[in-house]
C-alpha cells in the first residue's frame, strides 16, 4: 500500500509540475493564443498561453504573437494537466 502511495503521489507530481515542452505548432488560433503542440515521442498537447505570458524568438526577443504560423518548432513552458499545458513561456524556434 505504501508503496502504490507513493508511487501515485510521484504521478501526481510530474502532471503538477511545470515542464518544458517543444515540437511542432498546428491548429493555431491567434486571438485566443492556442494551439496544438505535437511534440517529440509523437504526443500532442492543447496548448493555452497565459495572459501574462511571455512571447519570444529563437533569440529570446520579444516577439508579436500575429508572426507564429502553423508549423513553427517551438518551445512552452508550463504545467502540463493531462494533455493541456497553460503555458506562461512561448519562444518560436523558427523565427
Amino acid at each position: 500500500e505504501i508503496k502504490q502511495n507513493m508511487q501515485a503521489v510521484r504521478e501526481e507530481m510530474k502532471t503538477g509540475t511545470p515542464r518544458n515542452l517543444q515540437g511542432t505548432l498546428s491548429n493555431l488560433n491567434a486571438p485566443a493564443k492556442t494551439f496544438t503542440l505535437s511534440a517529440e515521442g509523437g504526443m500532442s498537447y492543447s496548448v493555452s498561453l497565459t495572459s501574462s505570458a511571455q512571447i519570444l524568438q529563437k533569440n529570446w526577443a520579444t516577439l508579436d504573437f500575429s508572426k507564429v504560423q502553423n508549423g513553427d518548432t517551438v518551445r512552452v513552458w508550463g504545467p502540463v494537466a493531462s494533455s493541456t499545458v497553460s503555458a506562461s513561456v512561448f519562444r518560436d524556434l523558427s523565427i
